[in-house]
């Protein structure tokens, strides 16, 4: 009886140790790669956004802040931009930039154009003119009230919210990228 109690008891572990194998890592904020996202395009980002630029097999089309841009599965718009030393919620925590660096808010207004509901799981890069490239901060939705990143979008209905970054203080200027699936269309929205 002893030894069925001990073999439950492991089985029981392994079971709990491999439901917790779904946890992941926050995101390092500076990449080389684009996650898979919702209007990610594979084939482009094979050595980073900057290779891709440099391979031309696209079509850049240049916006800015208030342009709205028709993606295949939903409409994106950059309301705002505005770079702060801290970030704070109403309810959570508040974070300080690592020295050197800054956070970049990003007020976007999103519209689901599917039939659909799906979470907004971002993948848009900012570039800065030095050709680095960052992906948005981790953990926000603890440290800012109305945080976009993974929201549930309806179908037709614009949610609007805050993407952040953290970027170095010595990035003169910086765009936002995404790509439009299935298109070669990769769009700029120039923010600073």
């Amino acid at each position: 009886m002893k030894k069925i109690a001990s073999i439950a008891l492991i089985v029981l572990i392994i079971i709990s140790l491999s439901s917790c194998s779904n946890i992941s890592e926050p995101k390092n904020n500076v990449t080389s790669e684009i996650d898979e996202g919702v209007n990610h395009d594979p084939k482009n980002f094979q050595g980073g956004l900057d290779e891709a630029m440099e391979d031309g097999n696209f079509t850049l089309v240049k916006n800015q802040i208030g342009d709205e841009i028709i993606l295949t599965t939903l409409n994106l718009k950059v309301n705002n931009v505005e770079e702060k030393q801290s970030i704070s919620s109403y309810y959570g925590s508040a974070a300080e930039a690592h020295e050197g660096f800054e956070f970049v808010l990003i007020l976007l207004q999103l519209k689901n154009t599917t039939n659909e509901e799906f979470e907004f799981s971002q993948d848009l890069i900012i570039m800065d003119d030095k050709k680095r490239e960052f992906n948005s901060y981790p953990n926000t939705t603890d440290n800012l009230d109305n945080c976009i990143e993974n929201r549930k979008l309806s179908p037709g209905i614009s949610e609007t919210g805050y993407l952040v970054y953290e970027l170095p203080k010595d990035s003169m200027s910086y765009s936002i990228y995404s790509w439009n699936a299935g298109t070669d269309k990769l769009y700029e929205i120039k923010l600073k």
